[in-house]
């Protein structure tokens, strides 16, 4: 199950309200861990006047488990711990010698896949490319098929 953020528009003297433009500029957040949520809201004006001088609507959507979707994943108890590991891991990018670089890496990997399943269960295995594909062909649909989106 996935949630979709309410669209809004940011100048309402373009249109009136529940017109669907002419075609729709989908933004695929990318990832793991990209919200096309919080990218619409802070460039959705400035990607829509670039490409087609702001006569497309523009549509961010969180892929399961990330910003606005429902449930939400965070694999760590507080954003102070997950701050903590992303600066950690930061520390040990590069390493001269590549099997000390797989080792680490390895390491590092181990510890996040084994926190995220301590904490979520089974939840992480509906959280992957297949299921955010799925869910992104089913946004498609309903942009394709409803007169109001």
């Amino acid at each position: 199950m996935f949630q979709v953020s309410g669209l809004a528009r940011s100048d309402s003297s373009n249109s009136e309200a529940g017109h669907k433009s002419e075609r729709t500029i989908v933004l695929e957040p990318g990832g793991p861990g990209g919200s096309g949520t919080s990218y619409v809201w802070e460039a959705a004006e400035q990607v829509t006047g670039r490409l087609n001088n702001g006569q497309f609507d523009v549509f961010g959507w969180d892929p399961r488990g990330v910003n606005t979707s429902l449930p939400s994943m965070s694999c760590y108890s507080n954003d102070a711990f997950r701050d903590r590991w992303s600066l950690l891991t930061r520390k040990y990018r590069e390493e001269s010698n590549p099997l000390d670089q797989l080792y680490i890496s390895d390491a590092m990997n181990n510890a996040t896949f084994h926190t995220c399943h301590e904490r979520l269960g089974d939840f992480g295995r509906f959280i992957n490319t297949a299921s955010v594909a799925r869910d992104l062909r089913n946004c498609f649909a309903c942009l394709t098929t409803s007169p109001r989106t």
